[in-house]
């Protein structure tokens, strides 16, 4: 076999796999193909109502009573799910001998 067969069947495999890569890039995922719909309808639905959103009213902001609530829901919540017993931990340390 000469050194020019060589070269040439590196060549081949070379461009079958830039073939292939061509290929397998050229190909539209579904998550590109749900995002190229989901803009579509986008456009479609502010070209429809122009104005959407534009008069929502603004949320009613908490007040101290909300918040102290909500802060002190969230403490006792978390103070619960930190009380679990830590996992044991092994530690095997040694030759792997064990033989005399």
């Amino acid at each position: 076999m000469s050194g020019w067969s060589q070269i040439h069947r590196g060549a081949a495999v070379t461009g079958a796999a830039l073939a292939l890569g061509a290929l397998l890039t050229a190909c539209e995922t579904p998550l590109e193909r749900a995002w190229t719909v989901s803009q579509r309808e986008h456009v479609a639905q502010s070209i429809a109502n122009p104005e959407a959103g534009q008069h929502n009213q603004e949320a009613p902001r908490p007040d101290g009573v909300s918040t102290d609530s909500a802060l002190t829901k969230y403490r006792t919540t978390e103070a619960e799910v930190g009380r679990q017993a830590p996992l044991q931990i092994i530690n095997n340390i040694g030759g792997g001998g064990g033989g005399s």
